[in-house]
């Protein structure tokens, strides 16, 4: 009988044949069990490496009941809701039983399980609110944490917790960390040295291909499917496809396909319904063609699965700064990721993976994908950690430290919220409200908000709008709501969120037909997705029932919860706008809130300024704000400021007056009335900082002060100043007093503010100890120069020297002046101190020589 044949006898149920118990000790996990009965009940710490198929997602939990006493649970966690599910299942079918008995389940929207579930697969989030709930884990004992090289933020958090509850009040809690490639050196070592164990899999040979030239993401896929079918090969197909549309998309191109052989196409995501995905499961007698996410990367074996198409695509959860929240953003996936893929044709016998990018584009992809603790933003986890007791996020006992500018960012809106404390007091009574809503602590409290205030349907599709993809279209325009918003809504402030829930009624009521979509300006599946996921959040809120509507209190929670991204247009006859700490931005010439004053926006975003290469910060996503809610919501965020600063266009100093709240200016004005003593300092402070040219401070100022600093070397007991950087600013502060502007002072002689230094005795011991000029003997005077910690300097012609018989001197004769001795052409001859020597030594000889150059000049 044929292996297609073959696929369709002895089907179980819903589900293909699993192997039979006695089979299932053959598994490469099974070569361990000896190993994991033995240091597990020691150690309660355990590391097990083993790939894919190898059987440590379905048969560890059944092997750690021998382990764990009954009455006592074991947690298995899964990076997704689909594993979850369909490992329980799978799980419940080998011991005999129904999922929600012996073993169950639970995800955010499902669960199985009853009081006599001892293995309980659960998606990672749900252990870490448990903890939250219950740190000692009662009832709890084993935690298997699987596939832990996907290091998911929830498994990073739900590992530390676990670690820090069984060191503090649970020593008998086991705990089993698994992953099919996995760096097990780091991870020993952060659970205390622990032990790490290592199974072989059963991998057969898988034959990589690329693709030479670059198609489209749907003519790729159907040129690999056909080749396959071309090539006679057996077997079924596995695509990976990085989202839901995408593998929407893909089945429509290959239904309308002609192909040699009839294909069942199934496809396979989180959102699909149970029996939908069970049928990528089941046995089929035609070949299947199985259109996955990354969800069939890890934790499922797909049986009958020969040959892998793999786009290189997948939707990566990110932090988009524009919005403040975790988004799902489809990215090229890593080489761990493509090698994981590859691997999944050859589970079972020989297969094929055909790779829709170039072999050079591989090599340069990513080894690994980075963890989510380095991309993510990790004001959620932070909320967790400071109620879970770490108020001081660097205490929390980390696997790995996330960076330190992320925990920053986060711990300042979690406090610009009012979720956190100040200087790390922990959770604040808003903050252990919001807890309870499984969301960006942003969208949970626009859900609190929405509750309390009346509006939880807003509030709820707008959390869904702000955590989904983004629903607006580049090419989208507000004519579609504009003129219904100016006639129904005139005593509102305008808001883009008003407009885009708005959308999102008349698609649902189309029910989100692409061209209905189009004309809206919408992406059909961004609006399905956020319908979706609105219904879930009102399903959270207690008593709203079908979810209250007030637009009104709906406006005034969006400022609550966007107090950082409050703005104020600068002016009507543009689109800029002020933000916090004196950023600036400029308003989506798309967005409704163009006319209001104050607004807060939803998305800040870098964009490229038109014609140049440089980026401004951009608002979209706005709604208008009436100053009054500022008065009633933050009442304590409001200051009266009254400034002095630098007005660098006219080079002057001006007052500005402004009232602020949360750290945006509302209102200024700006006058040339600075208080004298203010605005001295500040002029003279930014002459300095910007080297301001000041013509008064010339070639006298530098001779005066290079005399008062010769004299201050040689006579310290006289008090002299140095002139040095203090002295110069106080000299810069005398020359402001009573100005404004730099143009005032630079008009000014600077030399009596430099003598201002010096007592009027000191000014007269300076000018007869070290005089600018020494009077000689024809009636010439001889300049000096003075550099500090030199002797005087002073040039003169030898003639000019006649009768001068004695060492010229300063300082009351004390210290002699360094002559340079110049010939009639001006060239020096001699350089001395010692003028007597000079004449009576060195003048002999110069005089015969020079005599008979210069014969017009006197030689005596």
């Amino acid at each position: 009988m044929s292996e297609r044949q073959d696929r369709t006898a002895g089907a179980p149920g819903p589900t293909l044949a699993p192997a039979a118990p006695a089979d299932r000790r053959e598994l490469p996990v099974y070569a361990l069990a000896g190993d994991i009965r033995r240091l597990l009940p020691s150690c309660r710490k355990l590391i097990i490496s083993a790939p894919t198929g190898s059987g440590k997602s379905t048969q560890l939990p059944q092997l750690l009941l021998e382990l764990v006493p009954t009455g006592q649970r074991i947690v298995v966690l899964q990076p997704r809701r689909l594993a979850a599910r369909m490992l329980a299942e799978r799980v419940a079918w080998e011991t005999g039983t129904q999922p929600g008995g012996l073993v169950g389940y639970q995800t955010r929207y499902e669960r199985a399980h009853s009081r006599d579930t001892r293995i309980l697969f659960l998606t990672e989030g749900i252990l870490s609110r448990m903890l939250l709930s219950s740190p000692s884990l009662p009832g709890i004992g084993a935690i298997i944490f699987d596939e832990f090289h996907e290091r998911s933020l929830n498994i990073d958090l739900a590992l530390a917790m676990a670690r820090h509850c069984q060191s503090t009040c649970r020593p008998d809690l086991l705990l089993l960390v698994m992953s099919a490639t996995l760096e097990a050196a780091p991870l020993s070592a952060y659970l205390g040295s622990c032990p790490a164990l290592s199974a072989s899999g059963r991998q057969f040979p898988v034959q990589i291909s690329y693709c030479l030239a670059k198609t489209g993401l749907y003519a790729g896929v159907n040129a690999a499917v056909r080749d396959i079918l071309s090539s006679a090969l057996d077997g079924d197909i596995l695509v990976f496809l990085p989202g839901a549309a995408e593998i929407r998309n893909c089945r429509e191109e290959l239904r309308r396909g002609f192909w040699p052989e009839e294909l069942e196409l199934l496809p396979l995501y989180g959102e699909l319904p149970p029996a939908e995905q069970r049928r990528v499961m089941q046995p089929c007698p035609r070949r299947k063609v199985i259109l996955a996410t990354n969800i069939a990367e890890t934790s499922l074996t797909i049986p009958g699965v020969r040959h892998v198409i793999d786009s290189g695509l997948a939707r990566i959860m990110r932090h988009d700064p524009a919005r403040g929240v975790n988004i799902l953003e489809t990215c090229a996936i890593a080489r761990d990721s493509a090698e994981q893929r590859a691997g999944r044709a050859g589970r079972e016998a020989p297969g094929s993976c055909r790779r829709l990018w170039s072999q050079l584009e591989h090599n340069a992809k990513a080894a690994r994908t980075s963890a989510e603790i380095e991309r993510l933003d990790l004001s959620e986890a932070l909320l967790a950690i400071n109620a879970y007791g770490f108020a001081d996020p660097n205490a929390f006992p980390w696997f790995e430290e996330p960076p330190a500018t992320h925990l920053l960012a986060a711990q300042n809106l979690l406090l610009s919220l009012g979720l956190l404390l100040p200087h790390c007091g922990g959770l604040s009574d808003l903050g252990r409200q919001v807890l309870r809503y499984p969301a960006h602590p942003r969208c949970a409290l626009l859900l609190h908000l929405g509750l309390q205030q009346g509006c939880a349907r807003e509030a709820a599709y707008t959390a869904a709008m702000l955590a989904e993809r983004p629903l607006i279209t580049a090419a989208s325009s507000d004519r579609a709501t504009l003129t219904r918003l100016r006639q129904d809504r005139r005593q509102l402030p305008p808001s883009d969120f008003l407009a885009a829930l708005e959308l999102l009624q008349q698609a649902r009521q189309a029910h989100f037909a692409p061209e209905v979509c189009q004309d809206l300006g919408i992406h059909p599946g961004a609006a399905r997705d956020i319908c979706r996921a609105a219904e879930d959040y009102l399903a959270l809120l207690p008593g709203s029932g079908a979810g209250s509507s007030n637009e009104a209190s709906f406006l005034r929670c969006l400022l609550q919860v966007f107090p950082d991204r409050l703005a104020r247009r600068r002016d009507h006859g543009t689109l800029l706008c002020d933000l916090q700490n004196q950023r600036r931005a400029e308003l989506s010439r798309c967005s409704l809130a163009r006319g209001a004053q104050l607004l807060v926006a939803g998305e800040i975003r870098e964009v490229s300024a038109a014609g140049t290469p440089a980026v401004k910060l951009e608002l979209s996503l706005a709604s208008g704000v009436e100053e009054e809610w500022l008065w009633e919501l933050f009442p304590d965020a409001f200051s009266e400021n009254d400034e002095v600063f630098w007005d660098s266009r006219g080079q002057q100093v001006l007052r500005r007056r402004s009232l602020s709240c949360l750290q945006l200016s509302l209102e200024e004005s700006v006058r040339n009335d600075a208080p004298p003593e203010a605005a001295a300092a500040l002029l003279a402070e930014q002459i300095a900082a910007h080297d301001l040219h000041l013509p008064g401070w010339d070639a006298k100022v530098e001779a005066w002060i290079a005399r008062v600093r010769f004299l201050a070397g040689h006579f310290p007991e006289q008090s002299l100043p140095w002139y040095d950087d203090a002295d110069r600013r106080k000299i810069l502060l005398a020359l402001c007093q009573g100005e404004y502007t730099y143009r005032a002072v630079r008009s000014k002689d600077c030399l009596p503010w430099v003598r201002g230094l010096l007592t009027q005795s000191q000014i007269q011991f300076v000018e007869r100890m070290a005089p600018t000029h020494l009077p000689l003997p024809s009636g010439r005077k001889l300049r000096l120069e003075y550099v500090p910690g030199q002797p005087p300097k002073g040039q003169a012609r030898i003639q000019d020297l006649y009768d001068c018989s004695d060492r010229p001197c300063v300082a009351d004769g004390r210290i002699p002046v360094l002559l340079d001795i110049l010939a009639p052409n001006m060239r020096t001859v001699q350089i001395t101190d010692d003028l007597p020597r000079f004449w009576t030594v060195h003048y002999p000889a110069l005089k015969s020589a020079l005599a008979r150059r210069y014969p017009k000049h006197e030689w005596r």
